[in-house]
């Protein structure tokens, strides 16, 4: 499986008594909160506090026509007290005016759009009609979301005081685009874009995306704010809604594609990318991502003219040699994947995928210093790189004599990506190997619950509750891995749970 590294003013008019409406939301929240997600009074009060401040930033913003007439809907949000806020680009398209409800200031309208990130179709935009210096904004959480976890998101609802949703965190996505983002159970439409969400805790850890095609909501990490990619846009609404470049900037399709084929969705990623090239048809990335998609569902020619013309774009992008490199190794031509990636690291931006698939390949050909400084090159390049620190802990348990390097890059590969291949029974196996059984089987029990199947967590967690003096627990692990093709479970079977059955025997006589 290849990898992608790369991610005039309205009069608002609420139709309910604005202290009414918060206190209902209060209220409903409060039940949510203490019945669901948290479990400490005190404790809550300030959780509580925390999501009537988000809740004050948040409200809702409705394109419409010349007319005057509703043709689009998202959420919106403030990040600071002087009325920057960020919103859905993509609500901008076909806008002429743009109204805003939901929230104590009545009079609020559009100043400027300040810039936008095309990966993210997420706007950053400049509001006027603030009356209140002290008006509730966000910041993002000094730390990424933890998976897996639950949420809240301020979602659009018709009914207001309805405008908040409660859902879990699902896959974790990684883009050099999009950075680290996930799939949510969150499924509230496009109305609810740019919604900004929270954890747990009551932090600001998300933004809402939304993929229509596969009625899909996806968390947008908050870091996104503090990103390089934003486009400096710093025009008067009056004049960004008549800008020459405005439909390539607001498309929603960037996004869209980049999180198809993260899902490895690849031909309906190819498809979007192909979409995204009629509106931008100049922008090199465009058509090497769409390679990297087509060479894994098999369209080599398709894939070679795209990396082409990604290359007579821009000839000095890295996208292609990752392209080309992806399609090698899954040929095997691993000798062709090498210079390409040596290539793609050489470039002025490598993908951080670069250096992972770099390091892969040094390992495979015992080149273990060699593939150690790829993957710290790559974690050193994007810290929240899950399989980074994963594939690192792979190669010092492997050959390092000091494991605890590689629980420690195992751990943090966890708390970023719980799902990576067997990762929980790595870090149990590690823990055994330390004599650290009742650990180790916290660790295999997290496994399992991701993979019930796991043979190899069934396994040790047999032999750790047996060294606990667990042993019909170890014998009913023994059993279930031994049902699922294990061979060697039937061997620790005979030898250790024979006495255990006898005594059954007996004892049912």
């Amino acid at each position: 499986m290849a990898y992608l590294y790369l991610t005039a003013k309205p009069y608002i008019q609420f139709t309910r008594n604005s202290s009414e409406r918060m206190q209902n939301v209060r209220n409903k929240i409060t039940i949510i909160v203490y019945f669901v997600l948290f479990h400490s009074q005190a404790f809550g009060q300030s959780i509580i506090e925390m999501i009537d401040r988000a809740s004050n930033a948040t409200f809702t913003a409705i394109a419409c026509d010349k007319d005057l007439h509703p043709i689009d809907t998202a959420r919106a949000f403030f990040i600071s007290a002087d009325g920057l806020a960020i919103t859905s680009a993509a609500l901008f398209q076909n806008a002429d005016t743009l109204i805003f409800s939901d929230h104590q200031n009545r009079r609020l309208s559009i100043s400027r759009v300040l810039a936008i990130h095309e990966w993210s179709n997420l706007a950053i935009i400049q509001v006027a009609g603030i009356r209140n210096r002290d008006s509730d904004y966000l910041l993002p959480e000094r730390t990424s979301f933890s998976t897996p976890s639950e949420i809240l998101a301020f979602t659009y609802a018709e009914n207001a005081n309805e405008a908040f949703t409660l859902g879990e965190i699902q896959s974790v996505l990684h883009s050099g685009f999009l950075g680290r983002s996930a799939t949510v159970t969150i499924n509230n439409g496009n109305s609810s874009r740019a919604a900004p969400i929270i954890n747990s805790n009551g932090y600001f850890i998300g933004i809402y995306g939304y993929l229509p095609t596969r009625s899909q909501g996806i968390l947008i990490s908050s870091h996104i704010i503090h990103d390089e990619q934003w486009t400096s846009i710093n025009l008067p609404w009056y004049k960004f809604k008549r800008h020459m470049y405005k439909s390539r900037l607001t498309t929603s399709l960037m996004f869209q594609a980049i999180v198809l084929q993260e899902m490895e969705l690849w031909l309906d990623a190819a498809r979007t990318y192909t979409s995204s090239i009629r509106v931008i048809p100049d922008k090199a990335e465009l058509y090497a991502l769409r390679a990297i998609c087509r060479y894994q569902y098999g369209n080599h020619i398709g894939g070679e003219e795209d990396c082409n013309r990604s290359v007579s774009l821009n000839p000095s992008s890295a996208l292609p040699h990752l392209a080309n490199a992806i399609n090698n190794i899954n040929q095997k031509q691993y000798r062709s994947a090498l210079d390409h990636l040596v290539s793609c690291v050489e470039s002025e931006k490598p993908p951080v995928q670069a250096w992972l698939m770099l390091g892969q390949i040094q390992a495979l050909h015992g080149q273990v210093r060699e593939a150690y400084a790829s993957y710290t090159l790559a974690i050193e390049q994007d810290s929240l790189f899950a399989t980074g620190y994963y594939e690192r802990g792979r190669l010092l348990m492997q050959h390092a004599t000091d494991q605890e390097r590689a629980l420690n890059d195992f751990m943090l590969a966890a708390r970023l990506n719980y799902q990576l291949p067997g990762v929980y029974t790595l870090i149990g196996n590690i823990r055994l190997n330390q004599m650290d059984y009742l650990e180790a089987i916290n660790d295999f029990n997290r496994a399992l619950r991701t993979n019930p199947e796991d043979v190899h967590a069934l396994m040790n967690r047999g032999i750790a509750h047996y060294n606990t003096g667990l042993k019909e627990q170890a014998c009913e692990d023994w059993d279930t891995a031994g049902r699922l093709g294990n061979t060697q479970a039937f061997r620790l079977i005979s030898r250790h749970c024979s006495e255990l059955r006898r005594s059954r025997n007996t004892s049912g006589r």
